[in-house]
């Protein structure tokens, strides 16, 4: 949905230079009135509605809170009755520009998690926004100076910080907010429903029953049109199976597709998914990813996410995507149930700080230690982490002028520990990364319309009213989810655990992260200051062994700064003129092409 609005007087070329960069084409729509115009690129994926009031751009799969499907029309008619408010009466994956014409105000908003993407940046006299930020690049005036906090955070934690891109001129919209962008230039940030802040506490338990039903009828109106072609993907995780299998029970007689992508027949995701496959009878079908793939993957990947995140997953699922797309419509996931239900590492930390006699202590050291390299100060935690991690500080490759204290912000400050899993919820929900917009846009590339029925406000809801003793025992986490799961699926698949998406620690990865980082910072990039060659330098390795978790993952984080920066740094004129080709290919040897091995399991 790329598009201008503001006083000044729009340039037909710019915003057509903006779809062109999205893969759109054709004439741009407009609307003038009085001083304010707006003017957005012709696309399929975003809606455009036109009244004498109201000027709206829907985008994504938009339904009620109660799941019925709701058009920009719809919105229209709400906006007019309501105002926006009405903008709390949408539910699904979705993001939407409200243009009202009389005050001359301007409303974009996002679903909770974020699962639509929704970028903007600021002029004197008007705005840009667009469901991808490469398509603002075709605009003069904007700031594309490296945001060093921005870049510096995603090196520590995985992620640029809520509403910051690596950017400086370029910002995103919160999620489960709406930016207001008065006629005079200002703009505020209002928070729509649900309001993490205005939920108590849980009080008494909830049944397992109630979190199966409502999930079941989430998914029930994420499937309307049951004549498409739909697919889960599948990892080993219970999470994914439960989706499946409600999936296949809406679906009834008609087939569905499950895609498992992994490292190799030992992957625990390939062996749980095709289990999982196996027990529920979809047509199933594995993606297998070698480090010698990242040659083609890695460039791919950056181009398409913009800012970088996630570690090696989003290699393995834009691998997935690809292959997916053609032979479904609509992708589903089973993401965002850890961040409901407590199954991340962050969870257990915070359950155990709360558990253990100076276990916030030793906690709070541990998730520093982990995001900067830096060893624990007490004897205990270091002694601990010596064990577990590390005999030596690994420095982190940032700027050299970042101060890591405030940028690694520990999720236990400000924590009351009567019931830490909820206040968590509280707090990711108020203030959520792009990781789920990145999904979206893996999807997307591939012609995928993307479902993740654990982001629905029905289940967020659902969530805040969960207690703490439901979702983690010393046995179990996500214990009420996998209850639930349990009045649907075997044991062997609810009490199997969770693993990441990820490659081996071996030589043949330890092997392709050296060649990247001899091509990208020994042989180019010559007097470019983002990554911080002295702290690279510490990290490499000196012999043969194969590189640890937390070096990977520096190294990781590294490569993949150099190449954000060698696709939308280096290639600004592209972007002014409206060039739509594909991330660059100096890595792309013809000797190290990429064979993603693909074969199907049955169905």
């Amino acid at each position: 949905m790329p598009a201008i609005w503001g006083h000044s007087k729009l340039k037909i070329d710019r915003v057509e230079a903006m779809g062109a960069l999205l893969g759109h084409h054709g004439r741009p729509q407009y609307h003038i009135s009085g001083s304010y115009s707006t003017g957005a690129s012709s696309t399929t994926e975003a809606e455009i509605f036109h009244s004498p009031h109201l000027v709206i751009s829907l985008c994504g799969f938009a339904i009620s809170p109660r799941g019925a499907p709701i058009t920009a029309s719809d919105l229209a008619s709400s906006f007019e009755m309501k105002g926006p408010v009405a903008l709390n009466d949408l539910n699904g994956h979705y993001a939407c520009a409200v243009y009202v014409i009389d005050s001359g105000t301007l409303y974009l908003a996002r679903d909770p998690f974020g699962v639509m993407p929704l970028s903007y940046a600021l002029f004197d006299d008007s705005i840009a926004f667009s469901s991808e930020y490469k398509s603002l690049l075709a605009l003069d005036g904007i700031d594309t100076s490296v945001d060093r906090d921005g870049v510096n955070s995603f090196l520590y934690n995985g992620w640029a910080p809520p509403g910051r891109t690596f950017f400086a001129g370029i910002k995103s919209v919160m999620p489960g907010t709406a930016l207001v962008v008065s006629a005079a230039g200002t703009h505020t940030t209002i928070r729509l429903s649900p309001d993490p802040a205005k939920y108590p506490s849980p009080a008494g338990p909830i049944s397992p029953r109630e979190v199966l039903d409502t999930l079941d009828q989430t998914i029930s109106s994420y499937l309307p049109d049951k004549n498409l072609k739909y697919a889960v993907s599948l990892s080993g995780g219970v999470d994914s199976a439960l989706i499946t299998a409600l999936v296949k029970k809406n679906l009834g007689s008609r087939p569905l597709g499950t895609f498992t992508v992994g490292f190799g027949e030992d992957d625990p995701d390939i062996v749980g998914a095709r289990h999982t496959a196996s027990v529920l009878g979809t047509d199933h079908r594995e993606i297998i990813v070698r480090p010698s793939d990242l040659y083609e993957l890695f460039p791919a990947t950056v181009w398409t996410l913009e800012d970088p995140g996630g570690y090696d997953a989003f290699t393995h699922l834009y691998a997935l995507a690809r292959f997916v797309g053609g032979k479904a419509d609509v992708l589903f996931s089973g993401n965002v149930c850890d961040t409901l239900f407590a199954g991340m590492p962050n969870h257990r930390r915070a359950w155990l700080a709360s558990k253990l006699p100076f276990g916030r202590a030793i906690a709070s050291e541990f998730y520093r230690a982990q995001t900067t390299g830096r060893l624990p100060v007490s004897i205990l935690a270091r002694s601990l982490w010596r064990m577990r991690i590390s005999r030596n500080p690994l420095p982190t490759p940032t700027f050299v002028s970042t101060e890591a204290k405030r940028l690694v912000a520990d999720d236990l400050d400000g924590l009351q520990l009567r019931q830490p899993l909820f206040g968590l919820l509280q707090k990711e929900l108020t203030a959520w990364d792009n990781r789920m917009g990145a999904q979206q846009a893996l999807a997307s590339r591939f012609g995928l319309s993307f479902r993740m029925p654990f982001s629905d406000k029905r289940l967020i809801e659902v969530a805040l009213r969960i207690p703490d003793q439901q979702k983690m025992s010393v046995r179990s986490v996500k214990t009420i989810l996998r209850q639930a799961a349990a009045l649907v699926l075997p044991s062997s698949i609810t009490e199997r655990p969770k693993y990441i998406q990820q490659f081996g620690l071996d030589d043949q990865l330890s092997e392709v992260l050296d060649d990247f980082v001899r091509r990208l910072f020994d042989d180019g990039a010559e007097g470019r200051e983002i990554v911080c060659r002295e702290s690279l330098a510490q990290l490499r390795r000196k012999d043969h062994r194969p590189y640890g978790h937390l070096e990977v993952k520096w190294l990781w984080n590294a490569i993949a700064v150099e190449l954000w920066a060698s696709t939308f740094l280096d290639r600004r004129q592209d972007f002014l003129a409206g060039d739509r080709h594909q991330p660059p290919s100096a890595l792309l040897w013809s000797e190290q092409t990429s064979n993603v091995i693909t074969r199907n399991i049955h169905g």
